[in-house]
């Protein structure tokens, strides 16, 4: 087996794991892989994809010649999976959303996202978009709502946010994100850690305006406010 980081035509980097199945093993099921994987790696470290090969190209020194590893096709797990057809509007517009996010011609509302090669960065434009067309999803509910149905039937549940001028502040204990997880468990328990940035503001800023947006922005994002606690 081989794991490489493989662009598609829109410039969005996966992992694409390349597998070569044992004599007799049969024809290995890519969401079998990625459940067994799951068990012992992260998330962000699953690849996104999986293409089955009778071996490994090598290079004249006998060395993995990534070049010629095949570009996964995003339409071979179609065949492998029930597709059940959106039903309702809310589907029918998510199903369109992850088809054009994640390059995939069909998407049934059984669908997961991750295994059709979603990640954080493309649930982030699968948000945009779908705030965009009047469904008011967040980042938590890509990961809580994997599939098109459970997505669509956590945006009918919720009702679009009031405006308003007062911040809402969240809190509570959350999940840690996969670069989290990595970075504490690459550098363990820090007392302190600082990344400090200098920038130069023009003269006519106003410094009250300037204090009231970033204070209103650490409200409005629980990332800017997150404390870690050793359990």
């Amino acid at each position: 087996a081989a794991v490489v980081a493989v662009s598609d035509e829109r410039g969005h980097a996966r992992l694409v794991g390349y597998v070569v199945p044992a004599a007799g093993a049969g024809r290995p099921v890519p969401a079998a892989l990625r459940q067994a994987l799951s068990l012992t790696l992260p998330r962000h470290l699953v690849p996104a994809a999986f293409v089955v090969l009778d071996a490994l190209p090598l290079t004249v020194s006998g060395k993995l010649d990534r070049r010629a590893l095949p570009a996964p096709d995003p339409d071979a797990a179609a065949g492998e999976r029930e597709f059940t057809a959106p039903r309702t509007e809310a589907e029918r517009e998510l199903a369109g959303i992850w088809s054009a996010v994640l390059g995939v011609a069909h998407v049934g509302v059984d669908d997961n996202f991750f295994e059709l090669g979603g990640d954080s960065i493309l649930g982030i434009q699968t948000v945009s978009r779908a705030r965009a067309a009047g469904l008011h999803v967040t980042s938590r509910d890509v990961f809580r709502h994997q599939t098109v149905a459970e997505l669509a039937a956590a945006a009918d549940r919720r009702a679009a946010p009031p405006v308003t001028t007062a911040p809402q502040r969240e809190a509570g204990p959350g999940p840690l994100a996969p670069i989290q997880e990595w970075f504490l468990a690459t550098h363990g328990p820090l007392r302190h850690f600082t990344m400090s940035m200098l920038l130069d503001l023009p003269p006519e800023t106003d410094p009250d305006a300037l204090e009231r947006a970033l204070r209103a922005l650490t409200a409005h994002h629980p990332a800017l406010r997150t404390r870690f606690a050793r359990e």
